[in-house]
């Protein structure tokens, strides 16, 4: 370690979490905390930018080591980067930047921590039926980090029926075009911007980070199930419902939804909901969607934390779920971004003994 420490020291070691509102951010204590864990010297703040233009220049700067991204950010971040993660690509919005040997790389830990919480409070994603909520880069992480930890379908429950199609068309246009072996360059962002992956990212990327196209068609290697469709919105019986079309056999296992206040079935079969959306940030908002067919058997995760209970998960508590607030997808996503600030720089190594999570969650109980 010693080789690594002089490594930390000529690094330079500014670290932050970037959006606004960031106040109310847990990511310092956290962060702080697993640092020190580590015996590392650095310190993780705020950079709270109430405009696009205040985030740019922070990142421009590129006087950091390391941060994370919050609303609005993450599509900003992901055009910023010179290379991407298959979640950052797939999502088309980036959580964390890191940078290494000259280029800033580009991942979206916001879905992995999620299915790592997920599994880790019991909850089953392989062979599961899953709601996710939402239609910006967070809810495309989960969904993708739902496909590929096996899931047996997503649905993409948004309440725009042109939006919730275009995200869930895009994110099966991407799918298809790098498990194909297509530059991902050709391909049309969600929001407006290019998937490109420079192929000439950081150098030192180990197994859990791919830096250019082949690796991201490695992480996409064995990701469909059987039983899998794309959804078209049906126009014609006037009720938004966006339906299943003929499976192709070469397509995520993922299909849109569209809000409809009286629709339950969709709810009821699910053996996971997750809420992506911004919805229980402010007092009084509702639950995106009909809560009345919540059982006890689902498992429901609310990504919204440090603004009370919100509707969602005070239905889901009374139904009997499995229910939890967006803290512990928080402590993951988290703990990814740890893991993928020492696998792009080399600067430190997490031993094999420290559980991160518990390090993490504890300085934030």
């Amino acid at each position: 370690m010693k080789g690594a420490r002089a490594m930390c020291d000529s690094l330079p070691a500014k670290l932050f979490v970037l959006g606004h509102p960031v106040a109310h951010s847990k990511s310092p204590a956290m962060h702080n905390a697993a640092y020190r864990a580590l015996g590392l010297a650095w310190e993780y703040g705020l950079a709270d930018c109430a405009t696009e233009r205040q985030a740019r220049e922070v990142l421009e700067a590129r006087d950091w080591l390391a941060c994370n991204i919050t609303m609005p950010y993450k599509p900003l971040a992901f055009a910023f980067a010179d290379s991407h993660s298959s979640a950052a690509t797939m999502a088309q919005g980036a959580n964390v930047l890191v940078r290494g040997n000259g280029h800033v790389h580009a991942d979206n830990t916001d879905g992995k921590g999620c299915v790592a919480f997920l599994q880790r409070c019991g909850a089953q994603v392989a062979g599961a039926n899953v709601v996710v909520c939402g239609t910006g880069p967070t809810s495309l992480s989960i969904l993708h980090a739902c496909v590929q930890a096996g899931a047996a379908q997503v649905l993409l429950f948004g309440r725009d029926p042109v939006r919730t199609q275009q995200a869930t068309a895009r994110y099966t246009e991407r799918w298809r075009a790098l498990r194909a072996g297509e530059a991902p360059g050709n391909l049309s962002g969600a929001s407006g911007l290019d998937g490109a992956d420079s192929s000439n990212g950081p150098q030192r990327l180990g197994s859990r980070t791919s830096s250019g196209f082949q690796g991201i068609q490695r992480d996409l290697r064995g990701c469909h199930g059987p039983d899998v469709h794309d959804g078209s919105v049906d126009q014609e019986n006037g009720n938004n419902r966006v339906e299943r079309t003929e499976a192709d056999g070469d397509s995520p296992p993922v299909l849109a939804r569209v809000y409809d206040p009286d629709g339950v079935d969709d709810i009821a079969s699910a053996d996971i909901v997750v809420d992506a959306t911004p919805l229980g940030m402010n007092p009084g908002d509702p639950a995106p969607f009909n809560t009345s067919a919540l059982s006890a058997r689902q498992t429901v995760l609310d990504v919204v934390y440090a603004h009370g209970e919100t509707a969602l998960l005070a239905a889901a508590r009374a139904a009997g779920c499995n229910a939890h607030d967006g803290v512990g997808m928080l402590v993951g996503q988290a703990v990814e971004t740890v893991r993928d600030i020492a696998d792009i720089t080399g600067a430190f190594v997490i031993p094999d003994d420290l559980d991160l999570f518990d390090v993490m969650q504890k300085a934030i109980s």
